[in-house]
């Protein structure tokens, strides 16, 4: 934990913040050593890495795992400092910054590929999490 909370700490970015966030869930996740989290929110983390395109819910994923959601939002609270929605939010925004820094995909198709089906609604969530627009971010940040 001392490693990520350096890495964090040292962030300057929210895109280097969200990146060492996120490589470090997914080696948690990936490895088959004794996860840091609870089983719930490691199993939860499993279902948003894999299904994130998908409709996923606090409602569903708890469901899949048979606790009840506000159990679930508890656990991530207390083991990730973020809701089971922000962190879902952030997995998915950082998955739409890979596309949009690497692809040509059109920002309604990026949307769509990360889980969000209305296009106005991903602009909005994305310009109010990273304070820039979908296309500003292209502009600023093409193959970075």
């Amino acid at each position: 934990h001392v490693t990520v909370t350096n890495q964090i700490s040292a962030a300057k970015t929210q895109r280097e913040l969200f990146t060492a966030v996120n490589d470090y869930f997914s080696a948690v996740i990936e490895s088959d050593s004794a996860s840091p989290y609870s089983r719930p929110v490691a199993l939860a983390l499993r279902e948003i890495v894999q299904r994130y395109p998908e409709p996923l819910s606090l409602q569903n994923v708890s469901a899949i795992l048979k606790i009840t959601p506000q159990y679930l939002n508890r656990l991530f609270a207390k083991e990730l400092n973020l809701t089971f929605n922000d962190y879902l939010t952030r997995f998915r925004l950082e998955k739409a910054c890979e596309m949009l820094r690497h692809g040509n995909m059109r920002i309604n198709q990026i949307a769509q590929s990360v889980g969000y089906a209305d296009p106005k609604y991903f602009c909005t969530l994305f310009k109010r999490v990273l304070c820039v627009t979908p296309g500003q971010y292209r502009t600023t940040n093409r193959h970075a």
